[in-house]
């Protein structure tokens, strides 16, 4: 590409974009500015073209797909624990664990737990993990901190009434071996941090010791921005291991979703602001939830190779029957 053939508007364009990227500030190559200019003004045109004609997402054969995929790449990559989806966007992808015959003969367990809305910033990309900081500057971000705080113990009796209380997973752990990883799509990672960030709050406030917690406690993410491997909170001094599941940025949308709120989810929104009230009922179309429902089924059974029953476990051995049953709302 000759940067004399570009119109003079779109390389000005490219030149302002990138003048806040240090690599383009520091380099005093003209073939290295070339290049970044020219990569640049790619990215402004692929974007112009993306926007001129956006792609049509819906749920389709390729989309029940990707979701049977993805359930079974959890399900091999976590035996033996209890698979918990936050909020609405991994429910579709619990519903696929649940229809694969691998969770019982894995033993798995699955549930869904309410969780909307965050409050925490990042603030830094370390490596391949992200570090986060409550925002107390954005007056909605702080607000809704400051309704976290005010309900936390509403939210608490929730996570007690679904055996999903700090406390019932570390037991949970010692007495069965069975770790509790929370699931997440994250784009960001705010919402799901601010969850993190709850959780071990509320562990603290148990009187739980944080490493008991951390030890029974686990994160699974999927999105298709970069790899993922930890959160961190500098302020609590947590670093929080997570395993990343990359999916398609198609993906992406269609998990976020792709109809109103109250037509395709499986999971009710449920804001710190409304931790003091029961999770509302879902009002969805029953139509498109069960079209989905079907689709992601059809597409599980398809795919899916049993795998051994029993497997090894590497946790410690079961001291109890009095394993708890995780529910489902």
């Amino acid at each position: 590409m000759n940067l004399n053939d570009i119109p003079e508007e779109l390389l000005r364009l490219a030149e302002d974009m990138l003048d806040g990227q240090p690599e383009y500030q520091k380099t005093t190559d003209p073939e290295t500015k070339h290049a970044l200019i020219e990569h640049m003004v790619l990215q402004i045109l692929i974007m112009e073209k993306a926007r001129r004609n956006p792609p049509v997402y819906r749920w389709d054969e390729s989309t029940f797909n990707e979701v049977a995929v993805l359930s079974e790449r959890l399900i091999e990559s976590f035996p033996n624990t209890r698979l918990i989806g936050i909020g609405n966007s991994p429910s579709y992808v619990i519903h696929g664990i649940d229809c694969s015959p691998n969770k019982q003969n894995l033993n798995i367990e699955t549930g869904h737990l309410p969780f909307s809305s965050r409050y925490m910033s990042v603030v830094d990309y370390p490596e391949d993990a992200i570090s986060y900081r409550v925002d107390l500057k954005s007056p909605d971000y702080k607000a809704t901190y400051n309704a976290a705080v005010k309900n936390r113990n509403a939210y608490r009796r929730l996570l007690e009434e679904l055996s999903l209380d700090p406390k019932n997973i570390v037991e949970t752990f010692q007495k069965s071996g069975k770790k509790t990883i929370v699931i997440d799509n994250i784009q960001s990672g705010t919402s799901f941090a601010s969850f993190i960030d709850i959780m071990y709050d509320l562990t603290e406030e148990s009187g739980i010791n944080k490493t008991s917690f951390s030890d029974a406690f686990g994160c699974a993410v999927f999105s298709s921005i970069y790899p993922i491997s930890a959160i961190i909170l500098p302020d609590k001094n947590l670093y929080v291991g997570a395993r990343h599941f990359e999916i398609s940025q198609f993906m992406v949308k269609v998990l976020s979703g792709l109809y109103s709120q109250e037509t395709d989810r499986f999971i009710p929104s449920y804001a710190p602001e409304d931790w003091d009230k029961p999770p509302r009922a879902i009002t969805g179309n029953e139509r498109i939830v069960n079209e989905i429902k079907s689709g992601i089924m059809g597409a599980v059974q398809a795919i899916t190779p049993l795998r051994p029953t029993n497997p090894v476990s590497l946790q410690p051995e079961v001291t109890s029957n009095n394993s708890s049953q995780t529910l489902i709302l």
